[in-house]
């Protein structure tokens, strides 16, 4: 069926016979003039169809005037007139039609500005308040061409802060995006649109953002919570803070996330200083199930300045509802060092040094932790505190804990030193202890902090194998002073080699800190013993037991040699070579080997034991009687 057919539909061209003729005619390509296809045997209606029909149909195959097009224009037919205009939009644009703007049909008003014709502001202005909204929307595009002059700016700002009034949802989200891109907007008039209580003069703008907030669809408060972040100057941040703080309350999730996402960019560009109340709103999003909320609010959280310490019991409670100690103590960390000066005021809340109490601590309680970040940042801050010995050695703990890139925190290994000597101190400290009675609590406590000290030198070992020394003095050290001998610091000397490293240091504490600050930990050369055998070999009856071990050595030492024993017989001790081919011929189920420096009492392991399975084969048994294989 041709274009335009179905405009109307209780006229069917087959009833009219003008209409018949002219479908035949446009399938035949032999279309006569336009008068020819009215007749007065039709109605006003149907000859109005007739014009319709032919227009959409020739449009690409006749040619008109000017004078034709504009005779079009003044049809009595909405439809006429509106095909009329993009005809002459497509082949007249020079010639002057602003007429049409203020054409009777809303229909062809909306089509003249959805064009992009000349038009004046001020008509532009009249039609935004048009009744109908498919006019009224063309309007508002049109208008926010014109929003960067200066002699039209406050007018179209007042009709699009209107908009956001409108009786249509996706006019109003239009006027919500349209209004934050007026970014020359003046303190006070940005003052007006975010209260209701408009002044004279200012009605048009007053509490256009405000009712962008309150509007009933999320897509329009978004919008608006953007509009609010691009307006905002240093005259109305403060204004514009607590206003978006007040839209944590929303229901829409989405429309949080993006609020708190926009609060922390306004804590970043300005400085603001919050009050009690404030900082109790924003705290409840940490009661959110979303993470990224929570993490927003944490965020925003360290970028403010404060009035008082209030901040530290908020995040003390919220860190027993969920929030990880690890969180509360990055956040602690920023809140302390930007307002330093409230907490020194409130010293007491974080410690209190008397000649007689000593401080209780435990590393593995996130409260105290919490507290050792407080004071160490009003250190950092230059304020003198007489701090105990315990909470000065436990800076290093949580230095330890932030610490993320070796390039700054693992400089020379210094760091690890320092860890290091303060567990050895701790753990002498621990030996006189352990000469009374302890209660409970105290031995409960010692076991924790040996679990954090083993924590963190494990995660020394990330640092490269350079780190593997550290980790071998510590291990070495706790296990000569916990009296289990000193296998491992035996060991030292030939893994890393160490040869001015002598053991009987380890019985002066002293002696052994300034030895470990002593090393120079980027220069040393750690050294690899790695054994390669296979786990099982399958060895027919009576026969002997063949296999090959392959050695990979580093700087390995010179007396190294490689065991291989089993249980109940004699070592056997070979040279360090990339192969050794094995044979023995015992009758044994499993073989051991590994590489060893040599010693009279006890020989000094240098790699791990490997394990070796003999699987004995049962023979079969032959055609003749008697004879076995």
């Amino acid at each position: 069926m041709l274009p335009g057919l179905q405009i109307f539909d209780e006229h069917e061209f087959i009833e009219c016979k003008v209409l018949s003729e002219m479908v035949n005619d446009i399938a035949n390509g032999n279309v006569k003039s336009l008068e020819r296809y009215f007749s007065d045997d039709c109605n006003d209606e149907c000859n109005d169809h007739h014009v319709v029909v032919y227009l959409e149909n020739v449009i690409d195959k006749l040619c008109f005037n000017v004078d034709e097009i504009r005779k079009l224009l003044v049809h009595k037919s909405s439809k006429v007139r509106k095909i009329a205009l993009f005809m002459h939009q497509r082949w007249f644009t020079e010639d002057d039609v602003m007429m049409m703007q203020n054409d009777p049909c809303h229909i062809v008003r909306e089509a003249y500005l959805l064009q992009g014709r000349a038009v004046s502001v001020r008509s532009l202005v009249k039609q935004a308040k048009d009744e109908n909204v498919g006019v009224r929307f063309a309007a508002l595009k049109r208008l926010v061409e014109f929003a960067n002059i200066e002699e039209h700016k406050m007018k179209i700002l007042k009709v699009i802060c209107s908009s956001m009034r409108d009786r249509e949802h996706y006019l109003r989200e239009f006027a919500s995006k349209a209004i934050g891109e007026f970014r020359w907007i003046d303190e006070q008039t940005m003052k007006q649109m975010m209260t209701k209580q408009a002044e004279e003069g200012s009605e048009d703008v007053s509490g256009a953002l405000v009712y962008g907030i309150e509007d009933e669809y999320s897509d329009v408060r978004r919008n608006t919570v953007r509009a609010v972040y691009k307006l905002t100057t240093h005259g109305t941040v403060s204004q514009a803070f607590e206003f978006l703080v007040d839209s944590l309350n929303d229901d829409d999730e989405d429309l949080r996330v993006v609020c708190t996402e926009y609060l922390v960019m306004l804590s970043k560009k300005y400085e603001l200083m919050v009050d009690e109340e404030i900082v109790v709103q924003i705290s409840e999003g940490l009661r959110e199930r979303s993470d990224r909320i929570k993490l927003n609010i944490l965020s925003l959280l360290s970028n403010l300045r404060y009035e008082n310490t209030i901040i530290y019991d908020i995040l003390m409670l919220r860190m027993k509802d969920g929030i990880k100690p690890n969180e509360v103590h990055h956040v602690m960390k920023k809140i302390a060092s930007r307002n330093s000066r409230v907490f020194f005021a409130d010293l007491t809340k974080f410690y209190v040094r008397t000649p007689i109490a000593r401080v209780e601590c435990s590393l593995e309680d996130p409260y105290y932790i919490t507290r050792l970040v407080v004071l160490r940042e009003l250190c950092k801050s230059g304020y003198k505190i007489d701090l105990s010995r315990d909470i000065s050695d436990h800076f290093l703990f949580v230095e330890m804990m932030e610490s993320k890139l070796p390039k700054t925190v693992y400089e020379n290994y210094q760091f690890c030193k320092d860890i290091l000597c303060q567990f050895i101190t701790e753990k002498e400290l621990n030996m006189h202890a352990d000469a009374g009675i302890q209660s409970n609590s105290k031995q409960k406590r010692k076991l924790r902090t040996e679990r954090m000290y083993n924590q963190l030198f494990k995660d020394m070992l990330r640092q490269g194998k350079k780190a593997w020394l550290i980790f071998y003095i510590y291990k070495g050290m706790s296990e000569l002073m916990n009296g289990n001998g000193c296998r491992i610091l035996r060991r030292i000397p030939y893994l890393f080699g160490l040869s001015e490293f002598n053991i009987s240091m380890a019985s002066d504490i002293n002696a052994m800190k300034r030895y470990i600050q002593s090393l120079d930990i980027g220069s040393i050369q750690a050294s690899r013993y790695i054994l390669s055998v296979p786990s099982v070999v399958e060895v027919n009856d009576k026969m002997p037991i063949r296999f090959s071990i392959g050695v990979l050595t580093e700087n390995a030492c010179t007396e190294a040699r490689l065991k291989i024993w089993v249980e109940g017989r004699p070592c056997m001790y070979f040279g360090v070579v990339e192969s050794l081919d094995i044979c023995i011929m015992d009758n044994v189920n499993r073989i051991y080997c590994c590489i060893v420096k040599p010693d009279m009492e006890d020989d000094i392991q240098l790699s791990r034991t490997k394990s070796i399975i003999i699987d004995r084969k049962k023979p079969k048994a032959d055609l003749i009687p008697g004879i076995n294989y």
